[in-house]
């Protein structure tokens, strides 16, 4: 059994013809592999996206940049409580984090609020120096956190073991599946700690200068094709009996 472990906006969205062409193939497979979508949005945005027919129903969603993961039991998704102790550590206090950072002015506290993910919009320009500023003054308040930036203008922060990666890991064990027969796909910076996790990674031709940069030297596939189409080269590239067996 394999996995495929894929971002959502960007990455699966973004260009409506070749996501279906990307779907129709995941389609011819999907009793081969496991499927997860990994993204930053919340878990009702993601589910919104697979009811409204953009993306087929995976095995599992990992959400909030990994703070969540749901997993498909008989039909219904349901939260994996044991992923939240694993991330709920003792150095994780949300509102002493909202409290250190009131009144920062680069940043905006975007509207949905959840137990271990905290989110804001920055400028764009200005994404860089405020997450020094938050890292700075978070380390001052004596909190553990991790602080990841995104798509030039999103701010996450988030318990110290907690990102998309070991979200990812998690659910591959769960799954039973090796990290060798995992393939992470991505476009920004919230998904390069995926690709640090799994040795085979497809980024997608449109993928942000904050994940090139980054991942110039990881040995990762760099696809030409932008959004689903790059998904799907990449695919080819690490997979391809399945496309002779599924032409």
């Amino acid at each position: 059994m394999n996995g495929i472990f894929s971002d959502i906006d960007g990455t699966m969205l973004g260009d409506p013809v070749s996501l279906k062409e990307l779907n129709g193939f995941l389609g011819k497979i999907r009793d081969k592999i496991r499927l997860v979508y990994a993204s930053g949005r919340s878990f009702p945005e993601c589910v919104s996206a697979m009811d409204a027919g953009l993306l087929i129903r995976p095995d599992a969603f990992i959400a909030y940049t990994g703070a969540a993961i749901f997993f498909d039991k008989n039909g219904v998704f349901e939260e994996n409580e044991e992923w939240g102790k694993i991330i709920n550590t003792g150095g994780w206090n949300a509102e002493k984090i909202r409290r250190a950072l009131l009144g920062t002015e680069a940043l905006t506290p975007q509207p949905a609020a959840m137990e271990y993910k905290i989110s804001y919009f920055v400028k764009e320009g200005e994404l860089e120096s405020a997450a020094s500023i938050v890292r700075r003054k978070i380390n001052d308040a004596g909190i553990r956190a991790r602080v990841i930036t995104s798509h030039g203008i999103y701010l996450d922060i988030l318990p110290e073991n907690c990102d998309k990666g070991k979200a990812a890991r998690y659910t591959a064990e769960k799954f039973g599946i090796t990290e060798d027969d995992v393939v992470v796909a991505g476009d920004s910076g919230n998904d390069v700690d995926m690709f640090s996790s799994f040795t085979k990674g497809i980024i997608v031709g449109n993928a942000r200068e904050e994940m090139t940069a980054v991942l110039k030297d990881s040995g990762h596939y760099r696809a030409k094709a932008h959004y689903a189409s790059g998904v799907l080269e990449g695919l080819i590239h690490y997979f391809p009996p399945f496309f002779k067996e599924n032409p």
